[in-house]
């Protein structure tokens, strides 16, 4: 139950990588908010083991790393592996800075070997170790954004593939770009907009 012996991530001086703690009361819109934060900032979920336990299956789902913060319990805690370490709840701050900075950092370089995210055939998102499902709503924008991931895609080309019947207009485009966006930022993706009328699909500068 103790962090790799690493060297030390943190120069002195440098900021602890992003983290968010899971509690309780954490569901529904507010734990997706949660999970975004984490995939745009290259962070860290902090839980309680066992409180937090249920929060486990999404968050290695998503290929987000996480620390467990162990408690006296008669259920151990999950084994570690690349994107999840356990330290005792007593731990002190060094410690637990240096488990945040060891997880981030391995999940940083597990993002930069793995490619190209890919949709499969039921519609979900793959990108690192990581997956989210996307409604059939976003399927079409976020198969032509894969396609050409990390080059811009003329915004023209993205409504005729939206409204080929009856055509959409940029505000509405705009508005499903961000929602989008929204759904895959837990994978560390983003959409963004781009000189020239068009959007990109690319990993977020965490």
């Amino acid at each position: 139950m103790s962090v790799a012996p690493d060297p030390d991530p943190l120069p002195p001086g440098a900021a602890a990588p992003s983290s968010a703690w899971f509690g309780p009361g954490l569901c529904g819109s507010q734990e997706q908010e949660v999970l975004a934060f984490l995939g745009v900032h290259g962070g860290v979920a902090v839980l309680q083991w066992p409180r937090d336990a249920s929060h486990i299956p999404t968050l290695a789902a998503t290929g987000l790393p996480r620390l467990l913060l162990v408690h006296p319990s008669l259920e151990p805690p999950p084994a570690e592996g690349v994107l999840q370490l356990a330290l005792p709840y007593s731990s002190g701050d060094r410690e637990i800075t240096h488990a945040l900075a060891t997880l981030s950092q391995r999940a940083a370089r597990r993002r930069a070997l793995s490619g190209r995210p890919v949709i499969d055939e039921s519609g979900s998102m793959w990108a690192g170790d990581g997956r989210v499902p996307l409604p059939p709503g976003a399927q079409r924008l976020a198969g032509l954004l894969v396609g050409r991931f990390e080059r811009p895609v003329d915004d023209s080309d993205l409504m005729d593939a939206e409204g080929p019947v009856a055509p959409i207009t940029r505000q509405c485009l705009n508005g499903r770009l961000a929602r989008l966006s929204q759904l895959v930022n837990p994978l560390g993706l983003e959409v963004a907009a781009t000189r020239g009328g068009g959007h990109i699909m690319r990993w977020c500068a965490s």
